[in-house]
Order: C-alpha cells, then structure tokens, then sequence
C-alpha cells in the first residue's frame, strides 16, 4: 500500500498489505497480497481501514505513518470497500465477509469450493470515542 503526499509529490510512506497465506509454510511475513476487489477507507479521525480476501483480516494503519495499529481475524473473506459513518461523534467500520478465504495461489476460472464452510457476516466494528474526538 502506498500513500503519496500530493501537495509535494512524493511517496509519504509504503507498507505491504498483509501476509500471502502461501508463504505461512516458509514463516514469510510481510510479503503482501493482491488487492482484487477490496480498497482502503480513512477515517476522519486518522485511519485507514482495509479488509483481505486472501487471508480474511481486517486492519488499521495509521494515516501518516502506514504503521499497522490494529487487526483482526474475520469469520470470512471480505471484498469490497469497508464502509464508515459517525453517529453522536462516533466513528463506526461496517463490512461484508461473505467469500472464501483464498489459501493456494489464484487461478483463471471457478473457484473451487472450500473445504469448510463459509460463515457470511457483516461486521461493525466501533471506534473507541476519544479517537473520533481527535
């Protein structure tokens, strides 16, 4: 993931997007994953929030300097756009994980089926309130 500082031109910071679940075997970290139908949304209060399909997490890095705040396991794959609102000042994350979690390397053609079921969800998530203040 990379974020430019546009009013300069330049690259602000890069940071690679999760952990590919074919390098767990070799204990590969960082080695990033493809970005096919998901995308970053940021926060007024200063994150940026992107969900995985491949390994099925959701994290939080920090607008200014990419580092990863915060990440979880969801029940399932997510592909799309988090979606974020604000109610009384608070800032909620709301997403679908409704597809398979994608173990071997991507393929032309149907998926397969998983081998365990896929447990389909939206998922909302709510900012602690002194982070929406800030």
């Amino acid at each position: 993931m990379t974020a430019y500082d546009l009013n300069r031109g330049v690259i602000k910071w890069q940071a690679p997007l999760g952990n590919a679940p074919q390098g767990a075997s070799e204990n590969l970290k960082d080695t990033g994953i493809m970005m096919s139908r998901n995308g970053p949304v940021v926060t007024a209060s200063g994150l940026v929030f992107i969900a995985t399909k491949d390994e099925g997490k959701l994290r939080a890095y920090d607008e200014e300097s990419g580092k990863v705040l915060w990440e979880t396991d969801l029940p399932a794959a997510s592909e799309g756009v988090p979606a974020v609102y604000e109610v009384d000042g608070r800032e909620y994350i709301v997403l679908c994980a409704a597809s398979a979690k994608q173990a071997d390397i991507p393929r032309d053609g149907p998926e397969e089926q998983p081998a365990q079921p896929v447990h389909r969800s939206y998922i909302a998530f709510a900012l602690p309130k002194d982070r929406a203040a800030n």
